[in-house]
């Protein structure tokens, strides 16, 4: 009971649980598996079926396109976020990698638990689309900054979707990944931070990154809009497990 009650309390703050009835939120905790993995171990590869929707409860994901060369990174889904729902409902494998970045708790639903849910609550059906739908708008942004913005343009959009109200302060600990993400090189994404660094809108003191608060916004323009992570629901999330 303990288990069931801890998790109905964690889905109960996350976004795409709002307003969900008790009675299907119950049922959903008592329906979902705790997962644990290990920093650089994968969570799925390309061609595994997708059977379920994974919530990360504390740690950070990589989503990525593999290839013999070079991975694509698209995503990086942090506590309080699903991900894996995009092909649940087609019964097609997964086009993606999933790969846990660091020590990461998830928590797993399986896609018959959650068509249940679906038939029994309209307000998590909506919820669902929602997120698919934020998704698909992440990627045509994704698409167009990648193609119609300059490296510097790109980079200050990046940073500026990272930083929160008042706190410039942020860690980028794998470069090469952001790059990838960016559809970059990582020698074209140092220099683009030098260049942002030399103009004083940003400070670099190594891995960690500061957006100067004279500066924000005043010389630079954000073509990303700011990430959806819930990051005041963070906290709540490691203090539970």
């Amino acid at each position: 009971m303990g288990k069931v009650q801890d998790t109905f309390e964690l889905l109960s703050h996350l976004k795409l649980f709002d307003g969900v009835s008790p009675e299907v939120l119950r049922n959903l905790a008592d329906a979902s598996v705790r997962i644990r993995h290990q920093k650089n171990e994968m969570i799925f590869r390309r061609g595994d079926l997708a059977r379920g929707l994974y919530v990360v409860v504390i740690g950070e994901v990589k989503i990525s396109i593999p290839s013999q060369q070079r991975e694509k990174v698209i995503e990086f889904i942090g506590p309080g976020q699903a991900f894996g729902e995009a092909v649940m409902f087609l019964d097609h494998p997964y086009l993606i990698n999933a790969q846990a970045l660091s020590d990461c708790l998830l928590m797993w639903l399986d896609k018959r638990d959650i068509k249940l849910a679906i038939e029994h609550d309209a307000k998590f059906s909506m919820h669902l689309l929602e997120g698919l739908s934020r998704r698909f708008e992440t990627l045509l942004n994704d698409i167009e900054v990648v193609n119609l913005h300059t490296a510097i343009e790109r980079v200050t959009g990046y940073l500026l979707s990272l930083s929160n109200e008042g706190e410039g302060l942020m860690h980028l600990p794998n470069k090469k990944m952001i790059a990838s993400k960016l559809g970059l090189t990582p020698e074209t994404f140092s220099r683009a931070l030098g260049q942002l660094a030399q103009s004083g809108f940003i400070s670099v003191h190594g891995s960690k990154i500061q957006i100067l608060r004279e500066s924000r916004g005043q010389q630079h323009k954000s073509p990303l809009e700011p990430g959806s992570r819930d990051r005041a629901s963070s906290g709540y999330f490691a203090s539970v497990f």
